[in-house]
């Protein structure tokens, strides 16, 4: 498989303010227009996430021009983490 067809995964955690951001950073590597629409979606399925079970994570897709990515998000409990 040639390399820019792997799948790849990064892991980590990003403070609650910055996660619009960053997803929209993310979108435009992929070349995926990020709009409010999708802010509106990614803030509300992020309401019922709990880092702690990983059944209860939102996953989110990013498909652009140039790359698909999945993003999968949970809230840390008790914190101000994604």
């Amino acid at each position: 498989m040639a390399e820019s067809n792997r799948e790849r995964a990064v892991e980590g955690w990003i403070w609650n303010e910055n996660v619009q951001p960053f997803l929209a950073l993310l979108a435009r590597y992929a070349g995926y227009d990020f709009d409010d629409a999708d802010w509106q979606a990614v803030e509300l399925g992020l309401e019922a996430t709990d880092d702690e079970h990983p059944d209860r994570w939102y996953s989110y897709p990013l498909v652009g021009s140039d790359h698909r990515l999945e993003v999968q998000l949970a809230q840390a409990v008790g914190g101000s983490e994604v």
